[in-house]
């Protein structure tokens, strides 16, 4: 489908982003390509349909299959956020936008849309609103529109970022589910590697622009695994294969291989009572449909409270609720001081004004020693010279971070806050927010179980608009069955509290 040979890529005014790098793909190949913020992978997946192709100097070739490079619909593209792909307002309209846009017969475009509706299971959905939809609704909508053009390859940017746990593994069935009914390529750019070890056949790794690792999965996962700057890159399934002989490329690989494993340093921290920040009682928000119901909570001073739950159950609508954000019925109650609260938003360019990521900064602050201090912090010293908008999704997120926490808030609200960011990046970001926590309370709403884990005083899921099952980090996942870590699932029948990777000795 693809040759690439000695291919680099230069953006205007920017040093290399990629260099000199060769491979090739094969046609019905599913292939992961990971690798940390800012190397090179999002550029290189545009540089693989050409009318995404961004502008900049090149070196080297790209050579397209013949039928591809004839017609460009033929490379399906899916975006990280879900919202930047629907243009209609109607899902069946969304479905059939690119067969109008190809002049299609309307009897044959009938029975494509059905055709496809039906393999999507979107019949309940057909005939909704899309801004109405979920974003693993809306998701699955994107890739339903790719399908029905009937592509030989599918490009996917982080395509499972802003989905939940449940929504993710649905997507990575479906897309499997393509790659073997109808031989479609599968070019999968993904921090997240969860889920995908065991139905890609391939993977790529990127440091830097350059590839350090190609090669099938268990050849290139078993030299991630001896090489610690990509070791923090592997699902923690993938990791506990250190304490056995076995390589684990599921969770029931690790289950099966850890059956008698007994060796837990469970370290629960103690549980002080620090007084109350924030009381919400009878907290209402919604228009049409009721997303927060009667919900009461209590939030305490420097707790990291976090909130889990589905796809639409209200956990950002809850965030700009304490933001302040929009109108609501209830009350919220400051029984603490909280004279400024910091809120990042899903999508961190609505919070980026300026040509200069520097120049964003100093509109919030004047010192330039606070400013350099925070993107050291955050390990982004080298982008304050950059566009926001040149960078990639993680780099964005903690440059919109380093901006909020430059406002010094009391109470840090964090909506999703490790999209887009690399395993590296996460394992910083989850240390620097239990920093934080001493002196700011900080509440996140996130789908990534694993960071929830490691970094909260108490979890809480958000269901039918309320708030249920509030209770310590070890005692909310110890007691789930579907919304727990990776650990707990493989070792749930040998000890039940054991939550973390560190629980391993790990």
């Amino acid at each position: 489908m693809y040759k690439i040979e000695n291919f680099s890529f230069t953006y205007p005014e920017e040093g290399r982003v990629i260099k000199n790098i060769s491979f090739g793909v094969n046609e019905g190949d599913f292939l992961v390509i990971s690798g940390k913020s800012g190397c090179g992978k999002t550029t290189l997946l545009k540089h693989l349909k050409p009318s995404l192709k961004p502008k900049g100097e090149v070196d080297g070739l790209i050579i397209l299959d013949e039928e591809i490079e004839k017609d460009d619909t033929k490379i399906g593209f899916v975006f990280q956020n879900p919202n930047d792909q629907i243009v209609m307002d109607k899902v069946w309209h969304e479905i059939a936008f690119g067969l109008e846009n190809t002049t299609t017969p309307l009897k044959q475009m009938k029975r494509r849309v059905g055709e496809i509706v039906n393999y999507f299971n979107l019949q309940n959905i057909i005939n909704k609103d899309t801004q109405s939809l979920s974003g693993g609704e809306k998701q699955l909508v994107n890739l339903a529109s790719v399908m029905v053009m009937n592509p030989k390859v599918i490009l996917l940017d982080e395509a499972t970022a802003q989905l939940d746990p449940v929504n993710r593994e649905e997507f990575i069935k479906i897309l499997k589910q393509i790659n073997d009914d109808f031989n479609v390529t599968i070019i999968f750019v993904e921090h997240q590697l969860e889920g995908l070890l065991n139905v890609a056949n391939r993977l790529i790794v990127m440091d830097e622009g350059k590839i350090v690792i190609d090669d099938d999965i268990k050849n290139a996962v078993n030299e991630m695994l001896v090489k610690e700057i990509f070791v923090e890159s592997l699902p923690d399934y993938v990791r506990v294969s250190s304490l056995t002989d076995e390589l684990c490329l599921s969770v029931k690989d690790a289950r099966n291989a850890l059956s008698d494993f007994d060796d837990f340093d469970i370290k629960d921290t103690e549980d002080v009572d620090t007084g109350i920040l924030m009381e919400i009682r009878d907290l209402n928000f919604g228009h049409d449909d009721i997303v927060l119901k009667d919900l009461d909570l209590d939030i305490k001073q420097n707790e990291i409270f976090s909130i889990v739950g589905a796809n639409g159950s209200g956990k950002s609508s809850f965030i700009r609720c304490l933001a302040g954000l929009v109108k609501f019925q209830g009350k919220i109650t400051k029984i603490g001081y909280v004279d400024k609260i910091g809120y990042l938003p899903q999508d961190p360019t609505t919070l980026f004004l300026s040509d200069k990521v520097i120049d964003d900064l100093l509109a919030v602050d004047e010192s330039m020693k606070s400013i350099e201090l925070q993107l050291e912090n955050l390990g982004i010293s080298d982008l304050k010279e950059k566009h926001p908008f040149d960078l990639s999704g993680g780099q964005r997120q903690l440059v919109a971070l380093a901006k909020v926490l430059l406002t010094k808030p009391q109470l840090l609200l964090l909506d999703e806050p490790t999209k887009g960011i690399d395993a590296f990046s996460k394992e910083h970001l989850a240390a620097l927010i239990r920093g934080l926590s001493k002196h700011m309370t900080i509440v996140v709403a996130s789908h990534d179980l694993e960071f929830v884990a490691k970094i909260s005083d108490r979890v809480a899921m958000i269901f039918n608009g309320k708030m249920e099952s509030a209770d310590t980090m070890r005692q909310f996942f110890s007691n789930n069955i579907f919304y727990t870590t990776t650990i707990n699932k493989i070792m749930r029948q040998n000890n039940s509290e054991v939550v973390l990777l560190e629980d391993l000795g790990l």
